[in-house]
């Protein structure tokens, strides 16, 4: 633990000594408008002991790692295009070899146009985030939320096996907002490919359905609530439904945030997860504290429940650099038929984050 320590504190005089000199770029003439803007997080994340099946498990680990993300905005009239590159640890090349070296990832994670025939109907195609829930909308932006770590719905520990319980990305949606002086609503209505292979594609007539609203009142409080369904053809692969509650609330500096998400399938066994995160803004820190819950029948490790307790706070040095600490303990509830492997994971993560 000791050298994991030091490294820690390496890691923060590395982000003590960084000058920003962060930036956005906006071209504008009469006819368009043009933007280029975007985050790079570093982070370092210690992660103990972990147990990755009933009888495995792998040691303590002490990782660097950096994500970047680069946004491209083209504004015409009623028309928006949307690109959002992201850049993982790097990047990567791809020879014709298939032993090839991979020092990094880079991809494509949201295009789209869009398209404003007024504020209660707007027009989306491409490829982006379902609107599912609090966070799937702006989860690669991570500025924008209190913790670097989001709730195990969103992104599930390491040793767990499945698939996020929250949808990823849509391809087509009809969207908009309904408001009064104090009140507004907001509605999603989307479909896109269900099942994909590794190249994005859909070769199968199963689609992805599902819809969201969420409804703002006076002090801040929203209220939403989300479905999806997949694989809906009875005769072939059976139905999946996912059905979504999420609650946010700020009072003065206080936000508190909750959500409930729970997969209903004929393929596989029910899995649900929920979370609970209160947030108290303070000057330039946002300290926190959180628990998180995730159920999967299927999963020997998740099969009575994975519980994870959490403390944080973020640091804002000025509009361009914002600093983050965390640490998770984690705790499997039952540990019936697992063999001399630990029931609990200690995470610590610490992130610098640019912004221009």
């Amino acid at each position: 633990m000791s050298k994991n320590v030091i490294s820690l504190l390496l890691f923060f005089s590395m982000l003590i000594g960084v000058i920003s000199s962060a930036f956005a770029v906006t071209i504008e003439s009469e006819e368009i408008r043009l933007g280029i803007n975007g985050y790079i997080n570093g982070h370092y994340t210690y992660m103990g002991k972990m147990a990755m099946s009933e009888t495995e498990t792998v040691p303590d680990s002490s990782t660097f790692g950096t994500a970047a993300h680069l946004l491209f905005n083209a504004v015409k009239n009623k028309l928006r295009v949307n690109l959002n590159l992201e850049f993982d640890n790097g990047a990567f090349a791809r020879g014709l070899e298939s032993d090839d070296e991979v020092i990094g990832a880079l991809g494509i994670m949201e295009t789209f146009g869009e398209y404003t025939v007024s504020e209660p109907f707007q027009v989306r195609i491409g490829n982006f985030l379902t609107p599912f829930g609090i966070y799937n909308q702006i989860r690669y932006i991570t500025p924008l939320f209190a913790p670097v770590v989001l709730p195990m719905m969103y992104s599930p520990p390491e040793n767990y096996k499945g698939k996020p319980l929250i949808p990823a990305n849509v391809n087509l949606m009809l969207f908009g907002r309904y408001s009064t002086d104090i009140t507004s609503i907001d509605y999603y209505l989307y479909g896109g490919n269900g099942e994909v292979n590794n190249f994005g594609n859909d070769k199968n007539k199963d689609k992805g359905l599902g819809g969201r609203v969420k409804l703002t009142l006076p002090y801040k409080l929203k209220i939403g609530g989300s479905y999806y369904t997949v694989k809906d053809d009875p005769d072939t692969e059976g139905r999946e439904g996912l059905y979504g509650i999420d609650f946010d609330i700020t009072v003065r500096d206080l936000n508190l945030q909750s959500e409930y998400a729970k997969d209903d399938a004929e393929e596989h066994e029910d899995r649900s997860a929920y979370y609970t995160r209160l947030t108290y803004s303070i000057g330039k820190f946002a300290p926190f504290v959180g628990y998180d819950y995730l159920k999967d029948k299927g999963d020997t490790l998740f099969d009575h429940g994975m519980h994870r307790y959490s403390v944080g706070t973020g640091y804002t040095v000025n509009n361009y650099i914002t600093l983050k600490g965390e640490y998770h303990y984690h705790r499997i509830d039952d540990k019936e038929g697992l063999m001399d492997v630990p029931d609990d994971i200690q995470m610590f993560r610490t992130a610098a984050i640019f912004i221009f």
